[in-house]
């Protein structure tokens, strides 16, 4: 069976709560060992995510309860819609049932705005995507209800890709260059667009002149002039 998203951070959600010992139910006697069933209501509409988290939180706390999935995972759904029902001793719907819709609301409410805007550009070719900004503890959890939303998760941390930010150019020195970069890239372009489809002379086509074929390469020099003067 597939590990369910953020096992992790569910038991330390779990053990924070301390889940296991809820001297409130404790109380019951006899009452709190019945099997029960909890049944999961959407307050407004909205979309999904989080029913493999709910199973894996009771489960947790009880191998042998049962989360019953009322709805689809990803889906749209309005008011009142029965989402789940949770089976299991009424100790444990107890212990686990504010762990268990702490993270159905905050997982649905990813998903619910990360459907919206990917509706709002559908038919563009745009991408919906993610960042690093996440609740600490809870990444893997979080950029799940991304893409259960549609959207398209970016680098889930420092190690997966190489991106360059504003303070990586400052440590190299370099800011000034992009900023004069950014300023000049209207002429830039147009540079590049005016160069576009015009013939060149490289001085021939088995021995090119290295000067010629360079200057056939680099139609803009204002790169190079802005380089040559920012970064003195």
């Amino acid at each position: 069976m597939a590990e369910p998203p953020g096992l992790e951070a569910i038991r330390r959600a779990l053990a924070e709560d301390r889940a296991r010992e809820d001297v409130t139910t404790a109380l019951l006697g006899p009452t709190a060992e019945r099997p029960t069933t909890g049944t999961f209501i959407a307050e407004s509409r909205c979309v999904l995510a989080g029913l493999p988290v709910v199973t894996a939180v009771f489960q947790e706390l009880e191998p042998a309860a049962r989360v019953e999935a009322c709805a689809a995972e990803g889906a749209w759904v309005e008011a009142g819609t029965v989402l789940a029902r949770a089976r299991a001793r009424a100790a444990t719907l107890l212990a686990g049932e504010r762990v268990a819709l702490n993270f159905l609301q905050r997982l649905t409410g990813i998903a619910t705005a990360t459907r919206r805007a990917v509706e709002a550009v559908a038919g563009t070719g745009a991408l919906i995507t993610d960042t690093r900004k996440t609740t600490p503890g809870l990444r893997e959890l979080e950029k799940y209800a991304v893409r259960v939303g549609g959207g398209v998760n970016h680098r889930t941390s420092l190690a997966d890709a190489v991106l360059f930010k504003d303070n990586h150019w400052v440590m190299l020195g370099a800011m000034p260059l992009a900023e004069a970069l950014a300023a000049n890239e209207a002429k830039i372009n147009a540079e590049l667009i005016a160069a576009q489809g015009k013939p060149v002379d490289t001085g021939g086509y088995y021995l090119p002149d290295q000067a010629k074929t360079s200057a056939a390469m680099r139609p803009t020099n204002s790169p190079k002039s802005l380089a040559s003067r920012k970064l003195r």
